[in-house]
């Protein structure tokens, strides 16, 4: 079995078996490396024509052989955890087949990111050149400051003073802890551009994307974008590009990775062997974010039910894997207990919170009838994430909702009573905002809550006007609410943040729509016209109540004011006055 990693697929079983035989070298503590192994490296090198790095802890025990093209080299057993103080107790020595031993900046990268400790690359040409870095103190934010040496012989590496080196650092750095803060974590961003998706579209991901991760609280360090038909089985993106976004980790210390699609399971952990660090997809992220808002008890139930049913395929190995992560985005709510659990465990406990959950349906089915008992009506707000729904509601109703100019602001639902200019009253909810490739878990976990939408008698569908893609925000939410059952409540779109439009786009819809700006005002009046008019609008209606459901008869005296009564042979007959919208179907079926 071949012990060593990277590019050994076409070597033969002698070069393995050599390659192999690296591990049974030992080498003294005053040494960096032993001749006779340098020797071994320098033949191999030549005979391949690939980079060979090798990997020496502070015993002078080989425990790692890395086989890969110039720059491009995987360096598995060196990342280690981020609370580590000092040095990581490991060198790394590796070969430059091109023959100039100039340390690259992929080299100094790796000794200060992997706080090794030191680097060394042997440039194999006609000669042997060798160069040398290694730390010789800290500054105030836990960095290395190194000292490099280039271009030297082979006797002057070896004769480096490499322990007392090593001794010296230790007495000049007093450990002040490289604990990641959760505000700090960088994070890499990578976007696939599928042949099927405009150039609009994937911009458009890789921003909302980017908002995302910058409302969980990471620092984006960069966006990679690679075009696919169709995602790999193995790492969802292609080697090449895997093997770029690696290189990219371990030179800017990148604490995770973050995919704007759905990730298998089986896609993440190979990812997370790779990368060696977090790799979490939109809907981990998402999630994330859901646990950090969730302020009550409801909301933070169906945001733990949503997290316990993207984690129950993904137990498997899990242990391992996340056991070198630490915490921070990804790793909130159920997560942090993940490696104590099992499938069962995990089932029972979404069972218990299922069970909780349709206790809480049954609460909120009694304020919904209580409301339709007084015939108040019922608006609710819904549209895309960061549309300005909560800064419409607290306009309206003079409140003081949390509204950010962040995605998922507001979790959960809020109701509050609105009175219009006419003196009358309706009421306005505003519910958790959609965004596009919302988790099924999430639809699923929050299901009772976005039933509040279902028993509204009007929606307002908050639109950000100033999106390229508003469009396409529109169709997400509407097939969000299809998913939810909501067909036939009448809509009516606001259009809002016109204040930063210098003109504002035609629309072309049969639908009933206005302009709005919750930041100046302008509009605000034609939205309490609106449901005005929608709402209270006095009509006349005539109709006959047979005698069998003369309950009918108090219902129209609880809803309008009744102009004449008579009784027929058939029923009573009734003329009354209401408004528009407020008038029982059971009544209006008996319309002459």
């Amino acid at each position: 079995m071949c012990k060593c990693h990277g590019e050994i697929g076409s070597l033969n079983k002698r070069i393995k078996e050599e390659l192999n035989s690296f591990f049974d070298y030992k080498i003294l503590r005053n040494q960096i490396i032993s001749l006779d192994l340098i020797e071994s490296m320098v033949t191999l090198t030549r005979e391949i024509k690939k980079e060979i790095a090798v990997c020496i802890d502070n015993k002078g025990k080989v425990i790692d052989v890395i086989v890969g093209e110039k720059s491009l080299v995987e360096i598995p057993s060196l990342w280690v955890k981020r609370d580590q103080l000092g040095l990581s107790g490991v060198r790394c020595i590796h070969t430059h087949p091109s023959g100039d031993s100039s340390l690259s900046d992929a080299d100094l990268s790796t000794l200060t990111n992997l706080h090794l400790d030191c680097i060394v690359a042997l440039g194999i040409n006609d000669s042997l050149s060798c160069s040398i870095a290694y730390p010789i103190n800290m500054n105030e934010n836990n960095q290395i400051i190194y000292e490099k040496k280039e271009h030297l012989t082979t006797e002057a590496l070896l004769e480096i003073p490499f322990e007392q080196i090593i001794l010296d650092f230790n007495k000049n750095y007093e450990p002040q802890g490289l604990l990641v803060k959760e505000a700090e974590e960088k994070a890499l961003l990578v976007v696939v551009d599928w042949s099927k998706e405009t150039e609009e579209v994937v911009t458009e991901s890789a921003e909302e994307l980017k908002n995302l991760a910058t409302t969980a609280g990471l620092i984006v360090s960069e966006t990679i974008i690679q075009k696919r038909d169709r995602p790999d089985s193995l790492y969802f993106i292609g080697k090449g590009k895997l093997q770029e976004i690696s290189l990219y980790v371990q030179q800017n210390n990148i604490d995770c990775v973050i995919f704007d699609d759905m990730l298998s399971p089986s896609q993440q952990n190979n990812l997370m062997d790779v990368l060696k660090v977090k790799v979490l997809d939109r809907t981990s992220l998402i999630l994330d974010i859901f646990a950090q808002r969730a302020k009550t008890k409801e909301g933070k139930l169906q945001v733990q039910l949503a997290q316990l049913n993207y984690l129950l395929p993904r137990l498997t190995g899990k242990g391992i894997s996340m056991s070198r992560l630490g915490g921070g985005v990804g790793t909130r709510g159920p997560g942090e207990t993940k490696l104590e659990t099992d499938r069962r465990y995990i089932k029972r406990l979404i069972h218990n919170i299922e069970t909780q959950l349709k206790e809480v349906k049954k609460q909120r089915q009694i304020h919904i009838d209580k409301r339709k008992n007084n015939n108040v009506p019922v608006v609710a707000l819904v549209g895309y994430t960061n549309a300005g729904k909560s800064s419409l509601l607290n306009i309206l109703a003079d409140e003081n909702v949390l509204a950010e100019n962040k995605l998922f602001a507001t979790l959960d639902p809020v109701t509050r009573k609105v009175v219009l200019d006419n003196n009358q009253e309706v009421l306005l909810t505003d519910t958790v905002g959609f965004i596009k490739k919302l988790p099924h878990q999430l639809i699923s976990a929050f299901r009772a809550t976005l039933e509040e939408i279902i028993y509204a008698d009007l929606l307002l569908h908050v639109v950000d006007i100033t999106n390229e893609n508003y469009e396409m925000q529109i169709k997400t939410v509407n097939n969000v609410l299809k998913e939810i059952g909501v067909t036939d409540i009448p809509t009516i779109y606001v259009y809002n943040k016109v204040d930063l439009l210098s003109e504002i786009p035609p629309i072309n819809s049969e639908d009933s729509f206005c302009y709005l700006s919750t930041k100046t005002g302008v509009g605000i009046e034609d939205v309490k016209n609106i449901l005005a008019d929608h709402f209270f609008t006095e009509k006349k209606y005539e109709v006959l109540i047979p005698y069998t459901e003369g309950k009918l008869i108090e219902k129209i005296h609880n809803i309008g004011t009744v102009d004449s009564l008579s009784y027929e042979e058939e029923g009573t007959l009734i003329s009354f006055t209401s408004f528009t919208d407020n008038v029982d179907l059971d009544i209006l079926k008996h319309q002459k």
